[in-house]
Order: C-alpha cells, then structure tokens, then sequence
C-alpha cells in the first residue's frame, strides 16, 4: 500500500520543537554514533511515518506505556499527552539522544538509558511501542516473547520496522560497507535490518506467542523533501550509526566524503527518476494485543 506524503510545513504539537544542543554536543555525535541534533531537526520527515504506527493504538484511560528507542523523545511525549496516562517510559541507548529527550518535562514521563536487547522493566504496561528502532535487536522470536511478558491482561504492541534494503540510498550504503577498506571494521554490519524478518513471519510468530489478535501491515511513503541535500542529510541521520561508532576518524570522513560522492552520481545519472527529491520509506506496521 502506497501512502505518498507532502511535507508539512510547520510542525504540530506542544512536544515537537527544533533545539539546540545541550552543552558540549553541538551537533556532535556521541560513541554510540546517533547525532541526536541532526536527528531531532529531521521530525517532520518522520512525522508520517510515525502517524501511522500511532493510528493503530487503542486508547484507554489511564495506560502505562513503554517506548523502546525513544530517541529524543518527541513521540513518547505525544503519545504520553494525548493518552492522559499514568506513567510512560522512554528507554533508548544514546545518551545524546536522552539528553535531548529529557527537556520534555511532564508528570509522569521518564527517561531511562538501556539496550533493548538487556532492558528488564520493573513493571507490565498497557502499551509498548517502538517506532524503527527494533530492527537493530536481533533474534525477534526472543525479543517479542519478552515483550508479551511485559504486556498486561489485554495490553498492546505497537510498532514499526523498516524495510529500506531496495532503497537505492541504501544499497549505495550497503555497497560501501563492503568494500575495503571499510570492509575491514564493518563487515559484520549489515545495513539497518538485522533483525527484521520478511513480513509474513511476523504474523506467524505473534500467533506463535500468543498473540491471537494482531495486524500486519506493509506501507510505502513517499516523503516528498525540500531539496536532494535533504535526503542525503536523512541517510545520514538513519544510516550512518554503525560506521560512525566503529571507523576510526580519519576513515570515517572518508566514507563520509566517497558515500555522498556516489549518492550525488547517482542523483547526476538518474535524471528521469530524481526530478523531485523524496525518499521511500517502506515500513511493517504491526499492532498486537494479548488477551
């Protein structure tokens, strides 16, 4: 299902706002590699994409709810606000990341850094929700028995993955990891997915664990930006984590310099295809509930 998106042209929400760095992290990315200022200046290019995932929760009073990689937070302050809850939880691995997402100040919503993959909470929510960021945790089968654990009586999951494999900025991405010398610290990376499995599997393994009322849904949106600077400025914000935290500096400006040299040829050789700049962005959409 094709969901083309025009960009809107300001930004909703009390919790959605552009900031500056905290001190000493003016832009600059962390040891985790998530530049969390570029990121956080990107939202309205994922405004869509997460109002899509958020379509799908069914709300009720007073929930308690995680939010797995959080990142800055922006969501988790939204879906905190709009639902009245008792308590949400953002929990993400980037202190950068966090350090931005703790200047939402709201009763009841907190912040907490942790792995996914080694996150235990404390307590059951009502709603867990992820907006792509569990495609970098791998092994779903375990992954998604731990959240059905964590879910209460009648709770939800919420989330979304991408599958960005076939995007022609990706595949240069995935091409170039590949390739020495590169090669040599990134060869275990495999592009952004991991730990994503084919669509239909989802289905299978949610019935699996218990899961009996689910949907799985497979969305392309065409995020229609303002200038190809733009797209490129958007890999680099999605794409770029592992390189950043595993290249030496010297060599990572030169991955820097030779991807955005490939990206701008292929933008230069495709004429036809890249008269307006946009970016597809395909997505699994899953809701789960157990009862």
């Amino acid at each position: 299902m094709s969901a083309p998106v025009a960009m809107p042209s300001q930004e909703g929400g009390d919790c959605e706002r552009n900031l500056k760095a905290p001190d000493n992290q003016q832009g600059i990315p962390d040891q985790d590699g998530w530049d969390a200022i570029l990121w956080q200046n990107r939202l309205q290019y994922r405004r869509p994409l997460f109002d899509s995932v958020k379509a799908l929760i069914k709300w009720k009073p007073n929930m308690t709810i995680l939010d797995l990689g959080c990142g800055t937070g922006d969501f988790t302050c939204e879906v905190h606000r709009q639902a009245g809850v008792v308590t949400t939880l953002g929990v993400d691995n980037s202190m950068n990341m966090l350090a931005v997402a703790r200047s939402h100040q709201m009763a009841g919503l907190s912040f907490e850094c942790h792995s996914i993959d080694q996150f235990e909470p404390a307590q059951k929510f009502d709603l867990i929700m992820s907006v792509n960021a569990l495609q970098w945790v791998p092994d779903h089968h375990k992954l998604f028995g731990r959240f059905y654990e964590w879910l209460n009586g009648d709770g939800q999951l919420v989330f979304q993955l991408p599958l960005n494999q076939t995007n022609p900025f990706f595949e240069i991405y995935a091409e170039l990891i590949r390739t020495p010398p590169y090669s040599t610290f990134l060869q275990r990376v495999n592009g952004n997915a991991r730990g994503v499995l084919p669509t239909k599997q989802y289905e299978l393994l949610l019935e699996e664990i218990g899961f009996t009322q689910h949907s799985v849904q497979f969305q392309v949106h065409d995020l229609y930006l303002d200038s190809w600077t733009e797209v490129l400025d958007f890999v680099h914000a999605t794409q770029f984590v592992h390189a950043r935290t595993i290249l030496p500096a010297a060599l990572y400006k030169t991955f820097e310099e030779e991807y955005d040299r490939r990206f701008w040829n292929y933008i230069n050789d495709n004429n036809e295809l890249t008269r307006q700049p946009f970016f597809a962005a395909k997505r699994i959409n899953i809701w789960a509930q157990r009862l």
